[in-house]
């Protein structure tokens, strides 16, 4: 029976610590965990939506350059590649611009 009461620690100290330094340096400690994962999270979530970003982004750009060239075949000649190529840039500086 001893034994068994030996195996028995107290519990409030086990969560609470033996006196209120000891507690409030396992809150302190359990509060800079948490924080910390909780940092942790929000910079992955950052990176992911960054990375959905840059993917998304791709997509879009090769899609617009299939739209154009598809474009350009069904013209069938009748394209003027100086002219298109003097629009986009004029649409390139002003986007760059804003």
């Amino acid at each position: 029976m001893e034994g068994s009461k030996r195996s028995m620690k107290r519990p409030m100290e086990d969560v609470y610590g033996a006196d209120a330094v000891e507690g409030y340096n396992k809150g302190k400690m359990e509060t800079t965990e948490h924080y910390r994962a909780l940092l942790r999270l929000a910079k992955e979530q950052r990176q992911s939506e960054s990375e959905w970003n840059d993917a998304s982004s791709k997509v879009n750009s090769i899609t617009v350059r299939m739209k154009l060239l598809d474009a350009i075949i069904k013209a069938e000649g009748k394209f003027d590649l100086v002219a298109e190529l003097e629009t986009l840039t004029a649409q390139h500086c002003e986007a760059e611009a804003e």
